[in-house]
């Protein structure tokens, strides 16, 4: 699936983007898997940032891994699709609450 024109975070440059799904055959952690693929091939994924989804209740991280093709001037992102933490930041007490009569 492609992207026109997604914009970086400055709104200066517009590129297209590929995005792809990746899934594992078996269930390793995400650094074993980062190290065999470093191992393997000329790429070197570190890990950046998590990206942050601000929820109404929670805040989840989700981890990034990011390696960049020098030859073809390539960045891979990856970005998991599960959260490795979630912070508390609301309560929901409606369902706590007693109705006065």
């Amino acid at each position: 699936m492609e992207i026109q024109k997604l914009y970086d975070l400055d709104d200066i440059e517009f590129e297209d983007i590929t995005i792809g799904l990746v899934r594992l055959a078996k269930n390793i952690p995400d650094h074993e898997f980062f190290f065999n693929v470093n191992q393997k091939n000329d790429l070197t994924f570190k890990r950046i940032d998590d990206l942050i989804f601000h929820g109404a209740y929670y805040d989840y991280f989700f981890p990034r891994f990011e390696a960049y093709h020098k030859f073809t001037k390539t960045c891979f992102t990856f970005i998991s699709n599960k959260s490795s933490e979630s912070k508390q930041k609301n309560t929901n007490r409606t369902l706590l609450r007693r109705r006065k009569h």
